[in-house]
């Protein structure tokens, strides 16, 4: 009876304790010595990402102008998001996770949003907000699907982008 007790403890315990992914959030912004007009008018079109994102490698045309597929360099297989909202007046867009491939990116959903704000002096900052999950939802993923390096992954786009549209724009000027 005791060994029994014992048993229902544990799996009661385990059952209590374990959970699934939780959401991450990733903000990154950079500023850049460029009007906002100018960022916007490089970044505006969803479609184009590949001008100005140095880890795209190859854009997929799709018939609709509110999804877009690509593959990044050194990854098989391919994103496809989808637009949810884009402000010309406000200069920003939003979009997420259509269909994930964990082989590219290790998440099993994203929502982003890129938003371009002017400051003073010609100044403009570009904001970079993601909502996602890790690729495995189960309570306990191996280390190449966790949270960890969801996170990781979504910093590094995240960052390169922003990198390259700094270097890009200001290089320009």
């Amino acid at each position: 009876m005791k060994r029994v007790f014992i048993f229902l403890l544990v799996v009661v315990c385990q059952t209590v304790f374990a959970h699934g992914p939780t959401p991450q959030k990733l903000e990154q912004s950079i500023s850049i010595e460029v009007k906002a007009e100018e960022i916007w008018e490089v970044i505006k079109d969803f479609q184009a990402i590949a001008n100005w994102h140095p880890m795209i490698n190859k854009m997929n045309n799709n018939e609709s102008s509110s999804e877009r597929t690509y593959s990044l360099k050194g990854k098989e297989g391919e994103l496809t998001e989808s637009l949810d909202e884009y402000s010309e007046q406000d200069l920003f867009y939003s979009y997420r996770l259509l269909q994930e491939n964990i082989d590219v990116i290790p998440v099993s959903f994203h929502s982003t949003k890129i938003e371009v704000v002017a400051m003073e002096n010609n100044t403009s900052k570009v904001n970079w907000e993601v909502r996602f999950y890790r690729a495995d939802t189960g309570n306990f993923p191996p280390e190449h699907l966790s949270d960890e390096a969801a996170v990781m992954a979504m910093e590094e786009f995240a960052s390169s982008g922003l990198q390259a549209l700094k270097s890009m724009l200001e290089k320009s000027k």
